[in-house]
């Protein structure tokens, strides 16, 4: 069952009017399958302008609605100006038909500059990988590492429930729910985080159960779905803890990791499917063109998965396959959650050291410990209590 926008929200406008019509508005949005998220967007767009014109929707003019656009363009940034540009088309073709609303719209333009992304300001994957290491919660080890392994929006991912996920011996996929409908995603390396997440969750066995709920105790015992201004909470909270001192948010992990994406090879249509973007989007612009094959195969390949493949990865960001008992474990293990095998040559070696060690120790005290190093000890110290005039033991 789809979550529903809660109307209350819908600001009272004067004339009344406006506040009728933004209701019908917000109606027909649910009717089309938006989110919650999409409708407060939309009304948080639209309402300040009806309250600013003063006048029924119905009855804007364009100089009104230029009036208004030169007014924000000299606070707020070119990036929700385009925002609004957008937001404006749709409700006034909502409300007055296509050909009215372009006649309202005639000078209201989006930008054409072209969004870069400050590669210096991307997340890498060690970053990630710092971030998942300070969570204290497991929970938020694999939030963190199926934002990444995903490259899915935020809202996508809070969205999941525990039957969404499904596993099988590649790792798992999942199923979310974004603008542009359902789509599933191929996941490796947060595969190791979820499993052992879902071993501690509290509904994990309820596949209508959100798959990441809050830890906060509430009176009616059902879960509470996690909400997104937690995460951004958390992130802000652990980034420096992490030595991570680029922007750290969702948005960012998801930035970082379709841009690692494009760097795989994934071409522009297979980031299409990945991200949820529409055929028409011009996201991808943003990132690089590439071409290559199947989205799930390359993936699995670029994980290692598929033995006929090479792999020369990073290893940052990627699960470690237990030389002993096969199973995946979270990157960055030592030890495999399994059979607590050595999961690296230097963790194996660490390991012989120490025991070593232990054992060298252990020598040393059965040698301490012996009547023969006692009865030694014992004339040592009965000689020099001899020649400092002393009486020695009885």
């Amino acid at each position: 069952m789809q979550e529903r926008y809660d109307r209350t929200k819908i600001p009272q406008l004067t004339p009344a009017e406006n506040t009728g019509i933004l209701t019908q508005y917000v109606r027909h949005c649910e009717l089309a399958r938006a989110t919650p998220a999409t409708i407060t967007n939309k009304v948080a767009r639209m309402a300040p302008f009806l309250k600013w014109a003063g006048v029924k929707a119905d009855e804007v003019t364009p100089t009104m609605v230029e009036d208004y656009f030169l007014d924000r363009m000299d606070r707020l940034s070119l990036h929700t100006i385009d925002g609004d540009v957008i937001e404006f088309r749709v409700f006034f073709k909502w409300l007055l038909g296509e050909e009215k609303a372009k006649a309202l719209l005639k000078n209201i333009k989006k930008s054409h500059k072209k969004r870069e992304l400050p590669v210096e300001q991307l997340l890498t994957r060690e970053d990630v990988q710092s971030l998942i290491g300070v969570c204290e919660r497991q929970r938020d080890r694999a939030l963190i590492a199926l934002l990444w392994d995903s490259g899915a929006r935020i809202t996508e991912v809070l969205n999941i429930d525990v039957g969404d996920l499904a596993f099988d011996r590649y790792g798992a996929t999942v199923i979310v729910d974004g603008k542009t409908g359902r789509r599933k995603l191929r996941l490796v390396s947060s595969v190791p985080d979820l499993q052992a997440w879902l071993e501690q969750h509290p509904y994990g066995t309820d596949p209508r159960s959100p798959l990441f709920v809050t830890s906060r105790s509430f009176t009616e015992k059902k879960p509470r779905r996690l909400a997104g201004r937690t995460v951004n909470t958390l992130l802000l909270r652990i980034g420096p803890q992490a030595g991570v001192y680029r922007p750290c948010n969702p948005h960012a992990i998801r930035h970082a990791r379709l841009t690692d994406l494009t760097k795989e090879g994934l071409s522009e249509m297979e980031l299409r499917i990945v991200a949820g973007w529409s055929t028409s989007s011009g996201m991808p612009d943003v990132y690089v063109h590439m071409s290559g094959g199947d989205v799930e195969k390359k993936i699995l390949r670029n994980a290692g998965l598929l033995e006929e493949e090479e792999n020369d990865k990073e290893a940052a960001m990627e699960p470690i396959k237990c030389p002993r008992c096969k199973r995946l474990n979270a990157p960055g293990s030592r030890f495999c959650a399994g059979c607590s095998a050595a999961l690296s040559t230097t963790v194996a070696m660490e390991v012989e050291n120490a025991a070593q060690s232990i054992e060298s120790t252990a020598e040393y005290l059965d040698i301490v410990n012996s009547a023969e190093y006692q009865a030694l000890l014992g004339a040592i110290q009965d000689k020099m209590m001899r020649a400092k005039g002393g009486h020695p033991r009885t």
